[in-house]
């Protein structure tokens, strides 16, 4: 759903696995999570259908059926959390590893914590923060670590400090609800997580039109990273392809600052415009080529996470250029893609990108 210091547990991997694995199953995790939580589109005016959400595992959230719209002019709003109740940050304050637990052990380690809640998003008008004092905190589970456990008992990076966004289906009292979370998500250090789901909350009151143009406003903010919360929100309003304005959003992903997205967001966006080329008709031949350039983007684009190997880049490699190989003119699309980014005015690569950049139309060259 992300930051920049991101341990190699970051996707909610299994130690031991590649980053590619652990992102499909970071993938899976969210998207599951949003079944659960009633992912749904919400109409804004009475007589309009609902959309109805399937999510493949292989993939990001993806709208598996549309139900027309009445009305002229259909005013749509969704909200990725409509499901939740009650949607808050909390910060841990304090972290003690349980007794006789191994040194080289303690990251899988149960723990006794002590939490604030430092904002709340939905559910309740109450005064932050709220301690909530001592409660356990489990050990990690790495075999439930693939989507089918949204616990403490599938946070890997722990530590004081740290921010988590909770979210409940259910109205309980808020130690209840820190203590034994419905869902949980790790906030990265410089991704604004809650922000996103801020704004989804508040777009249910916006047509369309006005979730597009709000969310390319966040894109194009330039402060803390988008997370894949947003990316996924995103994903669906490519479905309203006739109802907005794709050009206004194509041109906030290509023309955003180095590092708005985070490295998970990245990874959504990327897999929802996938499918595009197999969809003829001229607004999907639009999104294809948003693929196509945005694959040359984030392929040479410093990653918002340090230290982990491989890294999006690697990913991106592995899943999404060979897709675009794989067709008649793909490797001219991409190489068009890599050079447009070297002149590109609004983006200004690194050196490091730049190189990356020539690395790549190398490689293609060389074909």
């Amino acid at each position: 759903m992300r930051s920049p210091h991101i341990i190699p547990n970051r996707y909610w991997g299994v130690p031991g696995t590649s980053n590619a694995e652990s992102v499909s199953n970071r993938v899976m995790k969210l998207s599951l999570v949003l079944i659960c939580a009633g992912l749904a589109m919400w109409a804004a005016q009475p007589g309009s259908h609902r959309a109805f959400l399937d999510h493949p595992v292989n993939g990001a959230a993806n709208v598996a059926q549309l139900n027309s719209l009445q009305g002229p002019e259909p005013s749509v709003a969704f909200s990725l959390v409509s499901g939740w109740n009650f949607v808050f940050v909390v910060e841990l304050k304090m972290l003690r590893p349980a007794g006789g637990c191994r040194a080289e052990l303690v990251p899988l380690c149960a723990y006794t914590a002590r939490a604030d809640v430092t904002r709340i998003l939905k559910g309740a008008d109450h005064r932050t923060p709220i301690a909530i004092d001592e409660f356990p905190i489990p050990a990690l589970l790495p075999h439930l670590n693939t989507g089918q456990s949204w616990g403490w008992d599938s946070v890997m990076e722990r530590q004081a400090g740290k921010k988590y966004l909770i979210a409940s289906t259910q109205e309980r009292d808020f130690r209840s609800m820190v203590v034994s979370p419905d869902f949980i998500f790790e906030i990265g250090d410089h991704e604004d997580l809650p922000g996103d789901v801020e704004l989804i909350l508040k777009c249910r009151a916006l047509s369309i039109a006005e979730q597009v143009h709000a969310i390319a406003a966040a894109i194009m903010s330039g402060t803390e990273s988008r997370s894949f919360f947003l990316a996924a929100y995103i994903d669906v309003l490519w479905k309203f392809e006739s109802d907005i304005d794709i050009e206004t959003l194509s041109q906030a992903l290509k023309s955003a600052a180095g590092g708005a997205l985070s490295d998970d967001a990245k990874y959504f966006v990327l897999s929802g415009l996938a499918p595009a080329h197999h969809m003829p008709n001229d607004a999907q031949k639009r999104l294809w080529s948003l693929f196509v350039t945005l694959t040359a983007r984030y392929l040479v684009e410093e990653e918002t996470k340090t230290g982990v190997a491989p890294g999006v880049r690697s990913v991106i490699a592995d899943e999404f250029v060979p897709a675009i190989l794989g067709t008649s003119s793909g490797q001219a699309e991409l190489r068009a893609a890599l050079e447009a980014l070297m002149v590109f005015p609004k983006w200004r690569l690194t050196d490091a990108e730049k190189a990356r950049a020539r690395n790549w139309m190398a490689i293609l060259q060389a074909r």
